[in-house]
């Protein structure tokens, strides 16, 4: 298969082929275009899971490979990709994980507030006041 044939939308459900083809304004992409849209932002995607990526991504396998070492450019667009690739799974594990209220963390009490804790042996504060009548 050339990068450059229609994608085999016909190998999914309809709900599936309404996602890919949302991904490209309505039209069938190609094998390459498919294959340049990084596994984070199909998975950020709520009909798209592991299982699905792995067959959409099965599709696109018998592609051809380089015939030999990257070069530095070549490297370099790679390592970008990857980078761009990374923050997004960043992103969407951030926005699946909510921050507690607001606060990351839990709140600790200031000395002096909070239930007062009776020591052994000592007796309460007198303030003054007290409920027994003389």
């Amino acid at each position: 298969m050339s990068r450059d044939e229609l994608f085999p939308l016909s190998h999914f459900s309809p709900r599936l082929q309404s996602v890919i083809c949302g991904e490209f304004a309505g039209r069938c992409p190609s094998l390459g275009e498919v294959a340049a849209i990084p596994d984070a932002r199909w998975l950020s995607t709520p009909a798209i899971g592991p299982a699905l990526l792995r067959k959409i991504r099965a599709v696109g396998r018998c592609e051809e490979q380089p015939a030999g070492p990257l070069s530095d450019a070549e490297l370099l667009a790679r390592l970008a990709a990857l980078q761009e690739e990374l923050r997004l799974l960043q992103q969407a594990v951030r926005s699946a994980i909510p921050a507690r209220a607001g606060h990351p963390h839990r709140p600790r009490l200031a000395v002096g507030h909070g239930p007062r804790e009776r020591r052994p042996g000592r007796a309460p504060a007198d303030h003054g006041w007290s409920t027994n009548a003389p």
